[in-house]
């Protein structure tokens, strides 16, 4: 065995591919707060640097192609690029669509107890960088959140449960 060559190999890898930096930062806390050294848990995280969804499900689905991976999930807005021949695509390929209705900032703003119905994209960012003082992509995740609460408001938001359920399993809900 090579010097610092692991004795053990990763039991479960797992590729999540985010849209863009700020969904990239979320999978990131996310994953320092539910995959933890020695877990036999092996996460690798990809920016697909916008485009919208048919471009974050191609990065993903090109990177499985690359290495193989034990499941794939891409988290990305449904404002762009979220239709029917995108869904079968991900399906097609194994990939877990992990949806933001219509965006992220819905999701953290959700999340942190704001209201969001009713607002369309733009409306969601001005109002995220009101509540936060910052854009989603500069966000300190974790000054404003943590494990208590994402457990607490996970059953409230279904891509949220289903990320978690994916750090931790490997599979979907």
């Amino acid at each position: 065995m090579k010097k610092g060559a692991s004795k053990h190999a990763a039991a479960l890898t797992l590729l999540l591919v985010g849209e863009g930096d700020a969904e990239v930062a979320f999978l990131g806390f996310l994953k320092a707060l539910y995959v933890h050294r020695g877990s036999g848990v092996a996460v690798t995280i990809k920016n697909a640097h916008g485009k919208g969804a048919e471009n974050v499900i191609g990065v993903a689905r090109r990177q499985c192609q690359n290495k193989g991976f034990d499941a794939v999930a891409a988290l990305f807005d449904t404002d762009v690029g979220w239709h029917e021949g995108t869904r079968k695509t991900a399906k097609k390929h194994g990939i877990l669509p992990l949806l933001c209705t219509p965006c992220l900032e819905a999701l953290l703003l959700g999340i942190a107890g704001a209201p969001v119905e009713g607002l369309n994209t733009d409306q969601l960012k001005n109002r995220f960088k009101h509540h936060f003082g910052c854009d989603a992509s500069a966000l300190s995740m974790p000054q404003h959140f943590n494990q208590a609460l994402i457990e607490q408001k996970a059953p409230d938001f279904p891509t949220l449960s289903k990320l978690v359920q994916f750090l931790k399993t490997g599979k979907a809900l």
